[in-house]
This record gives C-alpha cells, structure tokens and sequence, in this order.
C-alpha cells in the first residue's frame, strides 16, 4: 500500500531529525554519560530511545499561538545527569543552526519557518500535506 502525502512528509521530517540527532551525539555525546537504561547511540530501532540526545516532533493545530497548523520539535536528553544551563544553551544553538539546513535539503522547494520558542521549536508554512 502505498503512503499517504502526510506519512511520507512525516517520515522525511523523522529522517532529517534523526540526521540531527546523530550530529549531536557525535559532538556532546562523547563527554555526556548516558541513562543506564539508554543503549549506545545507533542500537536502538529510533534514534529518539538510544544515546544522549533523541528529537521528537509532534503535530499541532496551532490554535493557542495563531501560527496555523505545524510541528513542535522539542530536543529530548538521555543523559544521567542535568545538562549544565550553559549546555544546554550550546546545543540548542546548534540545533538553531542545523534545522534550517537540514529541512532545506529534505523538503526542497519547501517554505517552512522555523521559529525558536524557548527551548523548542515550532515549523510552520508549507508542509506539503
């Protein structure tokens, strides 16, 4: 059976995240001590359930903040311990950095904004669904 215009877009936004997710682990994972309970980065089935870091993105109407229909994609730490504020700070940066790249390369042709709302972010425009 073939997939739908919303599945393939979601999983095309699962793979970009997951692309992000293994830039991340591959810079802070290494001085990061990870959940006992989470395998090495690379071991699970989800980049999400493995490592230090995993991305999750969930769907919004976007009723409450006016911006329309669009994705929360919110940074999920496996680490033992709190990240340090400043941290913490670096790598959500660095995510501010790589999302408009890794997005533009995965939905070419694709107008999709990219706001910073703490320690999320929130895609909108055109999602092609």
């Amino acid at each position: 059976m073939a997939l739908t215009a919303l599945e393939q877009w979601e999983l095309t936004l699962k793979a970009a995240l997951d692309s992000i997710d293994a830039l991340l682990e591959n810079k802070y994972g290494p001085f990061l001590v990870r959940k006992a309970s989470r395998p090495p980065a690379g071991k699970a089935s989800n980049p999400k359930y493995d490592g230090v870091f995993g991305l999750d993105s969930k769907f919004t109407l976007g009723y409450a903040s006016g911006s329309g229909p669009g994705y929360i994609i919110e940074l999920l730490t496996g680490s033992a311990t709190p990240l340090p504020p400043v941290l913490k700070a670096e790598i959500l940066e660095d995510m501010e950095t790589m999302l408009p790249e890794v997005l533009s390369a995965s939905f070419p042709g694709k107008e999709i904004k990219i706001e910073r709302i703490g320690e999320r972010f929130r895609l909108t425009g055109d999602l092609g669904f």
